[in-house]
């Protein structure tokens, strides 16, 4: 006890990463020092203790002696916070009380030594720590050209609670947060999940309630209660959208592509009447005409969705933010004024190929320009009269208005829907 001590006010006193690093190397043989960070930085871990709770006054309650292994390994299992639990945890403190203070934070898992998981893996060995991790997007407004000649897939943005389901060999199913913290039971689902067939998967999608509100904000708020509430979860839906192989997914990737990882999911659902409580995310489109990014997305805003998701085809699973995964959110309409016109390139020389325009944000003016959205007539039109254009208030859709690197506001993404303003003068973006 007194070396894990030692080790950690060690680390507590350098800021410096080699040092760190250094101290961790030195005790990589000590089995209780590799099973203290194995409890702490594992994201699978809860334990339902908090420091308060370790003040609490309790007393009648029998419980067995047992060591600091015994007793992470019993809040392992019992991690809800109960009294008993509580005991467990004070009665070793009360054994121990030159080591109370960094225990009791342990057993929270509140410790901090400046530590993180990429760290110690890289020197204890990859997988010591099992990162639990999601495949997260970036925002398709901040990488435009990304998509540029791929295939990619377009889904449906779905308004509910992220979920990971791990279904094993053994027909055991569990449900995690996208931290991997124990979301408990949720029955309907796992029964379903099992009627599918497959086994020593993780399914990736999200849960939301099962509701009859045609208000979106109220069924996420449904969602959020019913996700949230301990014990048993009923009345959820879970939107499933990826599956790859527990092994995989706790490796933090997975080499098989996002469409086949796909139509093997469209397969497991082809056909089935008896499952009602796990629903497959449809594919929308699978192509590279980045036209239907924009058809699908005024669908997107028609139907009221959260927006759209484009995956690469031909990528993998990786549990980290990605360009490979990019979010479309809702577009929102704008009114700018035209500044100038610019000759389009290829197929559109000689006609229109944009419009300047420039916006005015908390007394300042910034500028910006958009060449999507006009058919071709639209183009002959106005680049023969530029003066139906210049210096008039148009109104545009775009998916935001974002800071540049240099500090100055753009419109991202931003579409002609050809309406003059000739009711106002001035620029109006939020």
């Amino acid at each position: 006890m007194e070396r894990i001590k030692e080790i950690i006010e060690q680390l507590q006193a350098t800021s410096s990463r080699n040092e760190k690093a250094a101290i961790l190397e030195a005790n990589k043989d000590n089995e209780l020092w590799t099973e203290v960070l194995k409890f702490l930085l594992d994201p699978m871990v809860v334990t339902g203790i908090s420091i308060p709770k370790l003040s609490k006054s309790l007393s009648g309650i029998d419980i067995e002696h047992r060591n600091l292994i015994g007793v992470m390994n019993y809040l392992r299992r019992y991690n809800t916070g109960r009294d008993v639990d509580v005991a467990v945890c004070q009665d070793l403190l009360a054994r121990f009380p030159e080591h109370k203070d960094w225990m009791a934070q342990l057993l929270t898992k509140s410790l901090k030594f400046g530590v993180d998981t990429s760290t110690v893996n890289k020197i204890y060995g990859k997988g010591f720590i099992k990162v639990f991790a999601v495949m997260l997007a970036e925002s398709f407004a901040d990488n435009p050209k990304h998509l540029d000649g791929k295939e990619f897939i377009v889904t449906q943005k779905l308004d509910g609670v992220r979920c990971v389901a791990f279904v094993h060999d053994n027909g055991e199913v569990q449900f995690f947060t996208r931290n991997g913290q124990d979301y408990g039971e949720v029955p309907d689902v796992a029964e379903d999940l099992l009627r599918l067939g497959v086994r020593g998967v993780a399914y990736d999608g999200e849960l939301i309630a099962a509701s009859r509100s045609t208000d979106s904000s109220e069924v996420f708020r449904q969602t959020v209660s019913t996700a949230n509430r301990k014990g048993v979860k009923t009345g959820l839906i879970y939107h499933v959208f990826d599956r790859l192989p527990i092994s995989e997914f706790l490796d933090g990737y997975s080499p098989e592509l996002c469409t086949s990882r796909k139509h093997g999911l469209y397969k497991s659902f082809k056909g089935r009447d008896d499952v009602q409580w796990v629903e497959l995310v449809e594919n929308l489109y699978e192509g590279n005409d980045q036209n239907m990014i924009t058809e699908l997305s005024s669908v997107a805003t028609k139907n009221g969705w959260e927006g759209l998701m484009l995956n690469v085809a031909d990528a993998p699973y990786q549990a980290k933010r990605t360009r490979d995964l990019l979010k479309v959110k809702k577009f929102k309409t704008v009114d700018v004024r035209v500044t100038g016109v610019f000759e389009g390139i290829g197929a559109l020389v000689g006609t229109l190929g944009g419009i300047h325009v420039e916006f005015d944000i908390d007394g300042k003016t910034y500028t910006s320009k958009c060449g999507s959205g006009f058919t071709f007539e639209q183009r002959d039109k106005y680049w023969a009269h530029p003066e139906l254009l210049i210096g008039k208030i148009v109104e545009l859709k775009c998916f935001e208005v974002s800071y540049d690197k240099d500090g100055s506001r753009s419109l991202r993404f931003p579409i002609w829907l050809d309406i003059i303003r000739t009711d106002k003068d001035e620029t109006s973006v939020y």
